[in-house]
C-alpha cells in the first residue's frame, strides 16, 4: 500500500494521505481536508485507496464537478502525478509516493493533522531570481485554464440565473453600461472582453496580496455559467465572482460580466450582501415545521386539506433553503439564505460592506479604463465620466433592495444607464 501526497498549488498547503481510510475534501469543517474557498461544496470530492489494484482514486461528489485534463470526471485512478481542478483557486496536485513522475516543487508534505496546516498564502507565487530579487508571477496565464463550468436552470430547484440566492441586492453598488464601437473595430471586441476578465482577475490578485485582512477572507473565480435548457443556442455567460466573508459572517458578493452584441460591449457588475443568521426566526419556523410535517402524508390519504396547508407552508417559507442545498451549498449557508438578518441592522456589518465595495469598484473601473485605452476604445468623454464615478463611489451608501436578483440601476454608464444615489 502507498501514501498519496496532496498539494494545493495556489495556497502552498500539503498533506500526506494514508491508504487505510477515505479522505473527504470540502467546505465543511468536518471534512478531513477542509477548503473554505468560495465555490467549494460542503463535500466536493474524496480520495480512497483500492488495495486490490494498489491504486488511489479521486471521486467527484459535487454538482459543480471536478476536472482533470480539461475533462469533467466522476471517478479517476491516480497512477501518476495528477492535477485536479476544483475551482480556479483550488488546483490540487495528487502524487502517489511510488510515482516516478517529476513532482511539483512544494513544501515537505505533513501528516494530515489540523495543527500542522500552514497559513494560507496569497494567490500569487514568489520566484527568487539569480540576483536575489523577487519577481511576482501571477497564476493567470490563460483565462480558459482558470475558468470552471457550472450548470444552472436544470430543474425546479435549481438557480435560474447566477445572481439568484446571493442575499440582498445592493442597488448603489451595481453598474451597467453598453459601450458601442465603430463597426470596423467590432472584430476587436472578443479580445477586449478576454483582456477585461484577465486584467480584473490580476488586479484582484494584487488587491488580496496587499491586505492581510483579505488574505483568508477574499475569494474570486471565473465561472462559465451554462443554462441547461438553452445551452446549445445561448451566448457564452462568463462571470467573475468576487466574494468577501467578513469575520462577523457577513458575505459580500460582486459579480462582473461582459457580453458582446453586434458592435456593442455590455459591461455589468452587481453586488449582494448576505447577513448573519436570524436565529429567532429560524427557531420559530422550525417549531412550525415540526408541527406541520406529520400532515404531509395526508396528501395521499383522506386528510388532504391539512396536507395542502403543510405543503404550501413548506414551499412559501423553506423553498430558498431547499433550493440552496440543491446548489451544493453548505447547510449553514442555506439557512442564512432562508433566514438572514439585513446588514443594515448592524453598523459593523454596514462598515465592512461599505469599506470593501468602496475599495473594489474603483479597481474595477481602473481596469476598464486600462483595457479600453489599450485597444483605443476609451473616448475622452467616457474617461472623464469614469473618473467622476470613481470619485463619487466614496459618497455611496448601502441601499438594500429586498427584491434582489435583477439589475435595477447603475452607478456609471452612457445614454443607456443612469446614476443612483
Amino acid at each position: 500500500m502507498i501514501n498519496l501526497n496532496l498539494f494545493w498549488e495556489q495556497e502552498g498547503r500539503s498533506w500526506t494521505l494514508q491508504p487505510n481510510r477515505e479522505y473527504f475534501v470540502g467546505s465543511d469543517l468536518n471534512c478531513e481536508i477542509p477548503l473554505t474557498n468560495v465555490g467549494v461544496d460542503s463535500q466536493h470530492l474524496k480520495f480512497s485507496f483500492d488495495p486490490i489494484n494498489n491504486v488511489w482514486y479521486v471521486h467527484n461528489l459535487s454538482v459543480n464537478g471536478i476536472f482533470i485534463n480539461n475533462q469533467r470526471i466522476t471517478n479517476y485512478p491516480i497512477g501518476t502525478q495528477t492535477r485536479i481542478l476544483v475551482t480556479n483557486l483550488v488546483n490540487l496536485v495528487a502524487t502517489p509516493e511510488t510515482s516516478n513522475t517529476t513532482t511539483v516543487q512544494q513544501p515537505q508534505a505533513q501528516q494530515l493533522q489540523a495543527s500542522t496546516w500552514t497559513a494560507p498564502m496569497s494567490a500569487t507565487s514568489n520566484i527568487v531570481t539569480g540576483t536575489g530579487n523577487i519577481q511576482r508571477a501571477t497564476i493567470v496565464n490563460n483565462i480558459q485554464e482558470i475558468t470552471i463550468e457550472k450548470f444552472i436552470n436544470r430543474g425546479f430547484f435549481d438557480r435560474e440565473h447566477p445572481e439568484e440566492l446571493r442575499g440582498y441586492f445592493l442597488r448603489g453598488f451595481s453598474i451597467s453600461n453598453n459601450q458601442d464601437v465603430d463597426w470596423e473595430n467590432q472584430s476587436k471586441l472578443t479580445q477586449v472582453r478576454h483582456d477585461l476578465y484577465e486584467e480584473i482577475y490580476k488586479t484582484l490578485v494584487d488587491f488580496k496580496k496587499h491586505d492581510s485582512y483579505l488574505e483568508e477572507k477574499l475569494y474570486f473565480r471565473i465561472v462559465k455559467y451554462i443554462d441547461y435548457k438553452y445551452q446549445i443556442s445561448d451566448r457564452e455567460r462568463l462571470y467573475i465572482e468576487i466574494v468577501l466573508d467578513t469575520i462577523r459572517n457577513t458575505k459580500i458578493s460582486t459579480l462582473c460580466r461582459f457580453f458582446i452584441n453586434g458592435n456593442n460591449l455590455y459591461i455589468a457588475a452587481d453586488s449582494y450582501a448576505l447577513g448573519r443568521l436570524k436565529k429567532r426566526n429560524l427557531i420559530f419556523q422550525t417549531i412550525i415545521l415540526l408541527i406541520l410535517i406529520p400532515s404531509l402524508p395526508g396528501l395521499f390519504a383522506f386528510f388532504i386539506v391539512p396536507g395542502i396547508i403543510a405543503l404550501w407552508y413548506l414551499y412559501s417559507v423553506w423553498i430558498k433553503f431547499i433550493r440552496t442545498l440543491f446548489q451544493g451549498e453548505s447547510f449553514m449557508y442555506a439557512l442564512r439564505i432562508n433566514f438572514q438578518n439585513k446588514i443594515s441592522n448592524n453598523s459593523f456589518d454596514l462598515d465592512d460592506t461599505s469599506i470593501f465595495l468602496k475599495s473594489l469598484f474603483p479597481l474595477i473601473i481602473e481596469s476598464l479604463k486600462k483595457i479600453l485605452k489599450k485597444h483605443n476604445m476609451l473616448s475622452k468623454q467616457l474617461e472623464e465620466y469614469l473618473e467622476e464615478i470613481s470619485k463619487n463611489i466614496g459618497g455611496q451608501t448601502i441601499n438594500i433592495d429586498t427584491g434582489g436578483g435583477g439589475i435595477f440601476g447603475s452607478i456609471f454608464g452612457s445614454a443607456n444607464s443612469k446614476v443612483n444615489n
